[in-house]
This record gives C-alpha cells, sequence and structure tokens, in this order.
C-alpha cells in the first residue's frame, strides 16, 4: 500500500449541525394551526359573550314583565308581552324572519329552534295568546317562556 493514499483518508465525521432558522415546513404547519386555534377560540368566547348579554337581557325583561303582572295581575296582557320578549329575543339574534309570523307559523317556528323536550307548552301558549281565558297559566308561561329564551338556537 502506498503511505500517500492512507494520508489522504480522513475520520468519519458528522454533518456540522443545522440552525433552528429558516424553519421547516411542518413548524410552519403547527403555527399556524395555532394561530388559527386560536382565532377560533377568541371568536367562539366573544360570540358566547354576546350571547349569553343577549339571553340575560331578555330574561331581564321577561322578569320585569313579570313582577308588573305580579302588581297588576292581568295574564292576558302578560302573555302578550312575554310574546313580545320572545320576537325581540329572536331579533336581538339575528332571527329576523320570525318578526313577521304570528299563530301556527309563530309556533312552527319556536318548534323548529327549540329542542324537542321544549315543544310540551307552546300549543297551549299559542292558544292563550289574545284569549279571554288563557289555557296556559301565567306562571307556567313563565317558566317557558325563560326555558325558552335560554335554549332558542341561532
Amino acid at each position: 500500500m502506498d503511505p500517500t493514499q492512507s494520508l489522504q483518508l480522513l475520520d468519519i465525521m458528522d454533518p456540522s449541525p443545522s440552525g433552528w432558522w429558516p424553519l421547516p415546513w411542518g413548524w410552519w404547519f403547527v403555527i399556524l394551526e395555532c394561530f388559527f386555534a386560536l382565532v377560533g377560540l377568541i371568536w367562539l368566547g366573544i360570540w358566547l359573550y354576546r350571547r349569553h348579554k343577549r339571553t340575560k337581557a331578555s330574561l331581564s325583561v321577561l322578569e320585569h314583565h313579570w313582577r308588573e303582572f305580579n302588581d297588576h295581575g292581568r295574564p292576558g296582557d302578560f302573555l302578550a308581552n312575554v310574546n313580545l320578549v320572545l320576537k325581540r329575543h329572536c331579533r336581538t339574534l339575528g332571527l329576523k324572519a320570525a318578526l313577521p309570523l304570528s299563530g301556527d307559523a309563530w309556533g312552527a317556528f319556536l318548534k323548529d329552534r327549540l329542542p324537542k323536550g321544549q315543544h310540551g307548552d307552546i300549543d297551549a301558549y299559542l292558544q292563550s295568546l289574545y284569549s279571554p281565558r288563557p289555557a296556559l297559566s301565567p306562571d307556567v308561561a313563565y317558566q317557558a317562556a325563560q326555558r325558552w329564551i335560554r335554549r332558542l338556537r341561532c
């Protein structure tokens, strides 16, 4: 063997370590996913906060009408005010299609937007509206309206 050729062989060396910049595409993908998840969580939080605020305002107005009914005591007026509060709540939720509805169409709209467990009092409530002898007592209507306002879906 030629001694000059053995001098040219070097030891096996590790490649130089790569720097952290620029990031590989996988890290960019993870960063973008985290960004969009954060934006989505912030949007969801704002949406839930606004929905809760609207629901709380509608329940406050309903409570006001309930106290007014307890002071003056006309069931027909209270049920009409419940109807008004429900329509205002629909308007605040952006359900403007509900505003011109009345009668069976209004009942069908409520049934579409409420869970099936909440449908029980809707028909009795609609029959009691503007009736001299309401089929639904005001306290049952008050409790049902509270549930409807909390459960109404957009």
